[in-house]
């Protein structure tokens, strides 16, 4: 992934000499301290995806979390009140909009999963399909996932997490659209059994249905690394697997809450390590000046012009780590 940090350096935003550069480019310090206080950007948002873990972020204040836009197609597009409908081309231009200007720092994609299923692939090579109806749910799923990794790219591209899920053996993960993005730097893949995130059938069986998460965010993917240890059709807890089908399985399209909630510690973690939140404070920074700031530290490209504190009333100019000189 291409780091907002080039330096790799811990950079602390209200430090003397960074307050120094923002005035040295003519802005208020005042107002960049005010700026700097207050929490911006929707931090997650959810495509194809009614709200499930933008959901589950306001039950977990303690995250100090952002919820973001959650487009699904049981979900209403203010501006027109249409539903999100990705088959529309206008539509699928309204959410890249929205990922540009919202910029949310994870995208969770989740389409719809069933055109990939091994049963779809077997019926399609035994010829059972006659009417075309699954050759047409399959092409417009196509659509959409090459939609969903147009904007995983994005994601990457500027800095950016995302969070793809589909079943481990779903046909999807061999399509072109996702091997490119699994080629880019730092994405990787993680295998889940859901089971362990507390997903059930109406009995309350456990249900395994196992499920692979690509993403480039190593602290989402380790919060999702859970396997089911159970033999034997049983799961960890003793009890049996339910079959994962029919009702079950739309049943299991639903995300438990335990997996929403893994999710958000994950992006909650990575976003400490990277340096976005800290503890006692609601969302994230503005990376603006940060990443002016970070770029222009790594190449040593400025200088941080200072009073003399001599008190000669002349202005001292200095690349950081290097003695200031006086001002010609």
């Amino acid at each position: 992934m291409e780091a907002e940090n080039p330096g790799g350096m811990d950079v602390d935003l209200m430090d003397p000499e960074i307050l120094a550069l923002v005035e040295t480019f003519g802005c208020s310090t005042a107002a960049y301290a005010r700026e700097h206080k207050q929490a911006w950007r929707r931090m997650v948002s959810e495509i194809f995806s009614p709200p499930r873990v933008t959901k589950m972020i306001k039950l977990m204040p303690s995250l100090k979390l952002l919820p973001g836009f959650a487009l699904d197609l049981t979900e209403l597009d203010p501006f027109d009140q249409l539903p999100w409908d990705f088959d529309r081309a206008d539509k699928r231009d309204r959410a890249r909009a929205l990922v540009l200007t919202q910029k949310p720092m994870f995208l969770i994609g989740s389409p719809a999963c069933a055109a990939f299923s091994s049963w779809q692939t077997l019926n399609a090579a035994l010829g059972r399909d006659r009417d075309g109806l699954a050759h047409r749910d399959r092409v417009r799923a196509e659509v959409h996932l090459r939609f969903c990794c147009e904007l995983y790219a994005l994601q990457v591209q500027h800095g950016r997490y995302l969070l793809h899920e589909h079943p481990t053996m779903a046909t999807s993960w061999g399509l072109p659209c996702i091997r490119e993005v699994l080629e880019i730097n730092g994405v990787d893949l993680r295998r889940s059994d859901q089971c362990q995130f507390g997903q059930i059938d109406v009995h309350g069986g456990p249900v395994k249905k196992p499920t692979t998460f690509m993403s480039n965010s190593q602290c989402v993917l380790d919060a999702l690394a859970k396997t089911c240890s159970g033999h034997g059709g049983s799961c960890s807890n003793g009890a049996p697997h339910s079959l994962c089908s029919g009702d079950t399985a739309r049943r299991a399209a639903i995300y438990p809450a335990g997996l929403c909630k893994a999710i958000l510690r994950g992006i909650a973690h990575q976003l400490k390590s990277d340096g976005y939140m800290a503890d006692g404070e609601q969302g994230m920074q503005d990376p603006s000046i940060r990443e002016v700031v970070h770029h222009l530290q790594a190449e040593d490209m400025y200088c941080l012009n200072v009073d003399d504190p001599g008190g000669s009333g002349a202005r001292l100019c200095a690349p950081i780590g290097e003695p200031a000189k006086p001002v010609r």
